[in-house]
């Protein structure tokens, strides 16, 4: 792993995007715009694609509090970090509940510590299974990602962290798991490191906008992962295919 050590920090493709800054829409606005949805189009549910909602917890109480003062009937849902979950108690969990938040989007990205550290994930895997059970408790569906196939790290990783995301789906009829292979983004540090062992990236505008990153791209792992993938989805992430 010396190679690994002496690379920057991980960052996701959103996260280099934004530099790690975060600016919401004043609550509102937000209140103001759903209140549109709700009571002029009767919708009733709402998606708020906010890579981290959850972030600013005074904020999302204050949001479940409206929610419940206008009397809306509706299911919310929204992407959460697994640690910031945790300092969730369970009369707040219960307040959003209440609310109807129905479904949390949450990255778990590896059932290996190691890669977690190594990608900053500010996470362990203790910590996103204690998130798991909770939200299983309170009936909320919890639909986790993870990848596997990192650059770098060893091809024994990829079964663990399936592995964990069984471990996840077990906890609770509530939680789904979907794996991704990992696919390299251009201005991530990993995007290096994934060119270093063999990745051709898409030579034009075109060619990425066809890149599916859904299926295998990197030349360090064996293609039958692909099938793996799909059965292992079509068991734990049935929702959605």
């Amino acid at each position: 792993m010396s190679m690994l050590s002496s690379l920057k920090r991980y960052q996701s493709s959103e996260v280099a995007l934004y530099n790690r800054r975060w600016n919401p829409e004043t609550m509102n606005r937000t209140m103001e715009e759903i209140s549109q949805l709700v009571e002029k189009y009767d919708a009733n549910g709402i998606k708020f694609y906010d890579s981290n909602f959850f972030v600013n917890k005074n904020r999302v109480l204050t949001f479940a509090q409206n929610v419940l003062a206008r009397r809306w009937d509706i299911k919310w849902a929204a992407a959460a970090h697994p640690k910031g979950l945790l300092s969730y108690t369970q009369d707040e969990l219960g307040l959003l509940r209440s609310s109807g938040l129905s479904r949390i989007l949450i990255g778990a990205e590896s059932g290996n510590d190691d890669e977690l550290e190594y990608i900053q994930k500010g996470a362990t895997t203790s910590d996103i299974l204690t998130a798991a059970q909770m939200l299983s408790n309170f009936d909320i569906h919890a639909s986790f990602t993870i990848i596997v196939g990192y650059p770098g790290f060893p091809e024994d990783n990829i079964q663990r962290t399936l592995d964990f995301g069984e471990r996840i789906a077990r906890l609770g009829s509530s939680n789904e798991v979907k794996t991704h292979v990992y696919a390299p983004f251009p201005g991530t540090p990993l995007y290096d490191l994934a060119i270093q062992h063999g990745f051709v990236p898409p030579k034009t505008l075109e060619d990425w906008g066809n890149f599916d990153y859904y299926m295998l791209q990197t030349p360090w792992l064996r293609s039958e992962l692909n099938d793996t993938i799909d059965q292992y989805n079509k068991e734990f992430c049935p929702y959605v295919l």
